[in-house]
């Protein structure tokens, strides 16, 4: 990728999070990154060119993060992490969960191609083998309590609406038996 493509991607990023994706023209995403609106269009075709790619990187790395999860051989240290993920993971690059966040709800189609990754489906396999191998009487259902739990902890982070993650965090490893 060129510096004048990360560009692009990087301004395209920030203002999506700052502003929305629907209030975003490529002509300002390429004012912003000091390009023409052509050289956006070249490169990434679209708007939603733009964020298809975004969404890539980002499913990208949440597949590497899952894999690193799945490498913790330790069943109770795997749950810990699992339980930090969210805060992990937006720490790293809020202004893109904030897109992922706000494009869930931009419309139904953005929704339907965007929420459907099979990172999901890998998260809930991993938590249910830690369940299952902690000897959890019903691994399946606290893997469907957990990963709303994880869900909510994503909303609330990224919107900067919790006040006591760490409390809560604190309770979660209480009550996993992971103190």
């Amino acid at each position: 990728m060129t510096e004048k493509q990360r560009k692009i991607l990087d301004t395209a990023l920030e203002l999506f999070a700052l502003e929305g994706y629907n209030s975003i023209s490529t002509k300002k995403i390429a004012q912003g990154a000091g390009v023409s609106e052509g050289l956006i269009f070249k490169h990434f075709g679209s708007k939603e060119g733009l964020l298809d790619y975004l969404v890539e990187e980002g499913v990208e790395l949440m597949n590497r993060e899952l894999d690193t999860l799945m490498q913790i051989s330790d069943a109770s240290e795997r749950l810990r992490a699992t339980l930090r993920f969210p805060k992990t993971i937006i720490d790293r690059n809020p202004a893109y969960w904030k897109v992922q966040i706000s494009i869930k709800f931009a419309n139904h189609e953005i929704k339907e191609k965007y929420h459907n990754s099979s990172f999901m489906g890998k998260a809930m396999g991993i938590l249910n083998d830690t369940f299952d191998e902690l000897n959890f009487e019903n691994p399946q259902m606290e893997t469907q309590l957990l990963m709303q739990i994880i869900g909510s902890f994503f909303m609330a982070l990224v919107n900067d609406e919790i006040e006591n993650y760490d409390e809560m965090l604190s309770f979660l490893e209480k009550k996993y038996n992971l103190k």
